[in-house]
């Protein structure tokens, strides 16, 4: 999606570490990065990317190349939550999507 991955303070997705790395955990993080992408394409995109063709039409782009020409992802993350990282414009953090309206409490008076 063409969303910068710097391995030196932002761990891949794989990774249990924080922005705060020792030197053997950026090590780790740039690894890590390293891998992420061909494995995923190897493990998902391509069979993905294969079932979509023989399914629906055989001239379906690959998922790669139609993720990175997305305007705008919605993610269901909180921006509290999340470590600093650089990200894209297009990427909109939309948090709590997922919750139930039993879930939600009111708000506490103030004053």
């Amino acid at each position: 999606m063409g969303v910068p991955r710097i391995p030196s303070y932002v761990p891949p997705i794989i990774m249990e570490s924080t922005d705060h790395m020792n030197f053997l955990e950026r090590t780790k993080s740039l690894a890590g990065h390293t891998l992420t992408i061909p494995v995923w394409k190897w493990i998902l995109a391509d069979k993905e990317t294969a079932l979509f063709r023989e399914l629906l039409d055989p001239k379906f782009p690959d998922l790669i190349e139609l993720a990175e020409q997305c305007p705008l992802v919605m993610v269901n993350s909180n921006d509290l939550y999340d470590i600093p990282r650089p990200t894209l414009a297009k990427i909109v953090n939309i948090g709590g999507v997922g919750m139930q309206l039993k879930d939600v409490k009111p708000l506490a008076k103030v004053g």
